[in-house]
């Protein structure tokens, strides 16, 4: 969908919010030619969950537009299309899209909020792109330890072993003894 089509369609929803249903907004926003007065039989054959979100970034305009969509996945379509949104990776999306593209955002905050899902996510690939941006930009032991976590789980047994090292060591914790 082209920059404009999705920057009206964007307004639309802004201002109609509460009249549409998420199935409408979803249209909106994947559809060039969205009938939002089709009928059931047409809109089941018509209506495609995107597996992977496309955002065309080439100025600071299409960033704020991008960011607009961002905003309507992570609030809209990921709690409505939440068996979608896990096997397609889309909260992990959007969080490498606000890593990549938004300059002002709070990586403590993400940390805290989401540092636990991207660890646990199957799509190990892009949670290790996250990690690293998130170590680059703010190294943390709770970073590092999902790094080397996520290492372990994708079998990347070297980087992993390296990083549980890195993390005990300038981690403190206390040692104690479990006896069965």
């Amino acid at each position: 969908m082209n920059f404009k089509l999705l920057k009206v369609r964007l307004d639309r929803i802004k201002t109609q919010k509460h009249t549409l249903t998420p199935e409408d907004m979803l249209m909106l926003v994947t559809q060039e030619k969205a009938d939002l007065n089709s009928g059931f039989f047409s809109r089941l054959f018509s209506v495609t969950i995107p597996q992977k979100w496309e955002f065309s970034i080439n100025s600071s305009e299409e960033i704020g537009v991008a960011s607009e969509l961002v905003e309507l996945i992570e609030t809209v379509f990921i709690p409505n299309y939440q068996g979608h949104a896990k096997n397609y990776a889309w909260l992990e999306q959007c969080i490498l899209f606000k890593l990549k593209h938004q300059a002002s955002m709070n990586i403590s905050e993400l940390v805290s909020r989401y540092l636990s899902k991207i660890e646990k996510s199957e799509h190990l690939q892009i949670s290790r792109e996250i990690l690293k941006i998130l170590f680059e930009r703010e190294p943390s032991n709770a970073v590092i330890k999902a790094q080397a976590i996520v290492y372990k789980r994708s079998q990347i047994y070297t980087s992993a072993i390296e990083k549980f090292e890195y993390y005990f060591e300038h981690c403190s914790y206390q040692e104690t003894l479990y006896f069965d």
